[in-house]
């Protein structure tokens, strides 16, 4: 793979294939260059995707993770200190959701990732 300008203003990514050859009976090669520009592009294309993705999956993350690690925090708090076994059952049940919802975005998450 080469770089191959026609002149100063464009250049064009190439392949280059050399292929052994016989032409009047001596050795020769044969070569072939074909223009793979647009896989080039392509590519870079798909890199520039896959960085914004992940961007996009730390900045979700963040926001979604980290308010419901406070409500998470506060359940735990309010758990330690309520002495009703009726609210501590409320306390409990909204710690046992959140925390849920917690595996459920990071499994989601992790999806994504992939």
């Amino acid at each position: 793979e080469t770089q191959v300008c026609e002149d100063t203003s464009s250049a064009f990514v190439v392949e280059v294939t050399l292929t052994p050859t016989k032409l009047s009976g001596q050795g020769c090669y044969l070569i072939s260059l074909q223009d793979i520009t647009p896989l080039e592009n392509a590519y870079k294309e798909i890199k520039e995707a896959d960085a914004l993705k992940s961007r996009w999956l730390r900045t979700v993350s963040h926001e979604l993770k980290t308010p419901l690690n406070g409500v998470m925090g506060v359940f735990t708090v309010l758990g330690k200190q309520e002495k009703l076994k009726k609210n501590k059952q409320l306390i409990r049940t909204g710690w046992n959701a959140s925390q849920l919802l917690y595996t459920y975005i990071s499994d989601l998450l992790d999806y994504f990732q992939l």
